[in-house]
């Protein structure tokens, strides 16, 4: 019997800990204040904006490198499906305006985009055509309303090849965007003067609809099922066709920005003091394992074990109380058997869940 619960409190010791560090996230060094992670090819480098440059960091060994190294505010990096484009926002035009400049990882010159207007602030909303040929960029200008000035924001296609580039659907205030290579619809992350919304776009029929309220920054798994997003300072996770969601991380500091890994595996996530500026180690790219599906585990090996050992225990008081009929001594032993047993197991129970979250 003592051999069946020895085997029992194993059992949930051995399964907590798998959880936890089946579940555990972990921050690359070097990466307090960056943002905006994107995933290479082989998925073993992720490109990132930090503190006004963009920069890349091999998953291995952690070296880190600066891609574009220029006296500018570049961000939004955007690496085109192949893997050998990336295309950014930088300001390099006079009077702090930005525009889209391109660089192929192989080499060190950069291409920049004219703006495509006056008073237009041109940007890169993070994300290429299902093709993979053309980056789909965004243009920005002030425009009077109603309630004051607002900025109206246009999704263009560029063809690099010949310059030019397509309009396809106008916002109040885009964020960034994310077209699947799988299913051909464009995320749209927009925020207004009363709150931030993803909308689902057909570049096909230029039809849109509202997907998530509160949300941004969402990104696309690799199978475009999944859509992962931040909200209240959360990274979530949305089943496209159910649209059920669910939370992948908590707590008090800002986390956002979520991209996939190739193998949909795995999310990188920023992960940001608040404020900003004091910025620790204990910030910067996350990266954390990808539940497929919202995990509800009721009986969960934990559990399981839990009710298996009352019902154990209960055995063993039914059969002290039958022995009580035939001498009173053994039932007055057994009536004391369990009592030790709930003892250590409570002990080894509340010392496995502080290592649960130690772990975690």
């Amino acid at each position: 019997m003592r051999l069946g619960i020895a085997a029992l409190i194993g059992a949930i010791t051995l399964t907590s800990v798998a959880t936890a560090e089946k579940d555990a996230a972990y921050t690359k060094p070097g990466t307090a204040g960056a943002a905006y992670p994107q995933w290479t090819q082989d998925g073993g480098r992720i490109i990132y904006y930090q503190r006004g440059d963009i920069w890349i960091i091999n998953l291995r060994t952690l070296e880190r490198s600066m891609l574009v190294v220029e006296p500018y505010w570049d961000t939004l990096p955007a690496l085109s499906p192949s893997g050998s484009v990336l295309a950014f926002t930088s300001e390099r035009i006079y009077g702090g305006r930005t525009t889209v400049c391109l660089k192929r990882l192989s080499e060190e010159r950069l291409r920049c985009i004219a703006p495509l207007a006056e008073l237009t602030y041109t940007c890169g909303p993070q994300t290429w055509t299902a093709s993979g040929e053309k980056p789909l960029i965004c243009s920005t200008r002030p425009m009077i309303a109603e309630q004051g000035i607002t900025w109206l924001s246009e999704l263009w296609i560029l063809t690099l090849k010949t310059n030019s580039h397509e309009r396809i659907a106008s916002y109040v205030g885009i964020i960034s965007a994310a077209w699947s290579q799988k299913n051909g619809l464009i995320l749209v992350s927009n925020r207004t003067r009363k709150d931030a919304n993803i909308w689902l776009l057909n570049p096909e029929t230029r039809e849109s609809t509202l997907l998530i309220r509160g949300g941004s920054y969402p990104a696309w798994s690799p199978n475009g099922k999944l859509v992962a997003y931040s909200v209240d300072g959360d990274v979530w996770v949305m089943e496209l066709h159910s649209q059920r969601r669910w939370r992948i991380t908590s707590g008090e500091h800002l986390e956002t920005t979520p991209a996939w890994s190739p193998d949909g595996r795995r999310i990188a996530y920023a992960k940001l003091a608040q404020p900003i500026d004091e910025a620790t180690e204990q910030e910067g790219i996350i990266i954390a394992e990808a539940p497929e599906k919202e995990e509800r585990k009721p009986p969960t090996t934990l559990v399981m074990t839990a009710a298996a050992l009352a019902a154990l225990l209960t055995i063993m008081a039914t059969r002290g109380r039958r022995a009580h009929v035939e001498k009173s001594h053994i039932a007055t032993r057994a009536s004391r058997i369990p009592k030790p047993c709930l003892s250590v197991i409570g002990s080894r129970r509340t010392r496995n869940a502080s290592r649960i979250v130690t772990t975690g």
